[in-house]
């Protein structure tokens, strides 16, 4: 007898190893995610500083296949603040393009967190040496200007 087809389901969180872009699992993943909340309560906390930005961005969700555009406000060497992105949770992972200037950027990110009603918190993760090239110019510029 042939078993009934049944359609698999897959958690974005589960489907990759998030352990590639700073996140764990088990234990620890509580401990993170609660430093993530104390983190988007004391927005000035950061590893690195984050500037004033703007620029167009494509935005993938590789698991389901979701596509967004989106406007980025501020940007650092580690990752950028998108803009009314507010349909993923926290851990999933993207793919990014921002659009600049002056070239543009390409890297796998993951939601750091969410701010309901104004946008999304990305970390840049898996990133190429070229690529980092590109968004450490900016940041550069960012900072002489802003000096």
């Amino acid at each position: 007898m042939k078993k009934p087809y049944v359609k698999p389901t897959i958690n974005t969180y589960e489907a990759v190893n998030p352990e590639h872009c700073g996140a764990t699992t088990g234990p620890e993943t509580r401990q993170l995610e609660q430093r993530s909340e104390r983190r988007s309560l004391h927005d000035d906390w950061r590893f690195v500083p984050r500037y004033p930005f703007s620029a167009n961005a494509l935005i993938l969700e590789p698991v389901n296949q979701i596509r967004r555009t989106a406007k980025i406000s501020e940007i650092s060497t580690g990752g950028c603040y998108v803009e009314g992105l507010e349909e993923f949770g926290k851990f999933t992972v993207l793919r990014i393009l921002i659009i600049g200037t002056s070239g543009s950027f390409e890297t796998w990110a993951t939601v750091a967190y969410v701010q309901r009603g104004t946008g999304t918190g990305v970390q840049f993760c898996e990133t190429q040496p070229t690529q980092q090239r590109v968004v450490d110019g900016w940041v550069a510029e960012l900072e002489a200007f802003l000096d």
